[in-house]
């Protein structure tokens, strides 16, 4: 895996290198391709119900593993919060979907589809780590766990 090389402008887009890589990874994503030529060979990446893992082969099976729950998932790219601090770049964002049973999520509007992710880069601007925090429930369906029972009070 080498060099990422720069595929944006900084003076037009308004993001650093390493904002524009995280924001390019989920545009793949959504398009169905994992950008591995983004990340170091081993990386790791944190996901809620999956757990730790590390490298391609790995994330490819939590990615399975998501594809068996989902029949569609679109991130909302233009309106990520992207924090950088040193090596680490942190969205957070929201998405939007629909579970295999057919039931759609919105983040913001129901209570599944908001996520925040941390990034960790090396020297080479390649990501070392990606840890994703999220309610794996995007449908909501996980009703019995709800903090506030009565559903006129919840607000996304």
């Amino acid at each position: 895996m080498g060099k990422v090389v720069e595929t944006f402008d900084e003076a037009t887009t308004g993001l650093s290198l390493r904002a524009g890589i995280v924001r390019d990874f989920y545009k793949a994503s959504d398009a169905g391709v994992f950008r591995a030529e983004l990340f170091v060979a081993d990386f790791e990446f944190i996901y809620p119900k999956f757990g730790l893992g590390h490298g391609v082969d790995e994330f490819r099976q939590m990615v399975a593993g998501i594809r068996a729950l989902r029949r569609r998932t679109v991130h909302h790219h233009d309106d990520f919060i992207l924090i950088e601090s040193e090596r680490r770049v942190v969205v957070e964002g929201g998405s939007e979907g629909v579970g295999q049973d057919g039931v759609a999520w919105y983040g913001g509007q129901t209570p599944g589809g908001r996520f925040c992710t941390v990034f960790t880069f090396n020297d080479a601007n390649l990501i070392e780590s990606m840890h994703v925090y999220l309610d794996p429930d995007v449908t909501g369906a996980d009703h019995e766990r709800f903090v506030t029972q009565d559903r006129s009070k919840r607000r996304w």
